[in-house]
């Protein structure tokens, strides 16, 4: 068996198409009836695999770094974050064909992804601060600069826990790598690795390197 990953590691799938249905059903039977079932009220395919194969790069996280941990052993804080006791810090994102999950053996994760589309920028006007909206409207093109500032907030956000609890224009991100949060550092890295997305992680201790690794679970 390999060593743990100490540092925080990434790990990603791809789904282009819907998986064969005999191996999607496969596939299910290594989660808890709870979360088939919660599968199963997805109309869009695209969301029901997204949801399986992030518990699925979970497990196999857990695997990975020798923890024996499984998917009945996840808990919520009163926001709702996700995690289990004596175990490494998780959180998964997904978007369009990618999903990722990062886990962290020394302190807290959060990670968002985004693929970059055209969207109408002017909807999300209300989460920006008005230095970072002005940033924005400088920028060419605009998109780049507005998801990368809306995955360095989902990132850090997502790490905190407390979600839609805390306003994102509270947040401003125009200077970084590192985040103030009510009295929390949150470190900020940027993963490259994934064309036309765009995606960040945040932590709250300094991380020099990070794992990415690619899982298939299409046999």
């Amino acid at each position: 068996m390999p060593d743990p990953i100490i540092s925080p590691a990434v790990y990603y799938t791809t789904y282009h198409t819907p998986l064969p249905t005999a191996r999607f059903s496969q596939l299910l039977q290594e989660i808890p009836a709870h979360f088939r079932e919660k599968i199963s009220r997805f109309r869009r395919w695209q969301d029901a695999h997204a949801n399986l194969l992030g518990k699925l790069l979970l497990l196999h996280a857990l695997k990975g770094n020798h923890c024996n941990a499984t998917l009945n052993d996840i808990v919520y804080t009163k926001y709702g974050r996700p995690y289990i006791v004596n175990a490494p810090d998780f959180n998964i994102s997904h978007s369009s064909e990618i999903v990722v999950c990062a886990i962290n053996c020394n302190g807290r994760i959060g990670i968002d992804l985004e693929r970059c589309t055209p969207i109408s920028i002017s909807d999300f006007r209300r989460q920006f601060s008005p230095a970072e909206w002005t940033n924005i409207e400088q920028s060419t093109p605009r998109e780049a600069l507005f998801y990368k500032y809306w995955t360095i907030k989902e990132a850090i956000l997502k790490a905190d826990g407390r979600g839609i609890f805390t306003s994102l224009d509270t947040l401003d991100v125009t200077n970084g790598p590192a985040f103030l949060l009510d009295g929390q550092t949150w470190y900020i890295t940027p993963i490259s690795h994934f064309e036309h997305y765009i995606c960040h992680i945040a932590t709250n201790m300094h991380h020099q390197q990070y794992t990415i690794q690619k899982v298939s679970f299409i046999s």
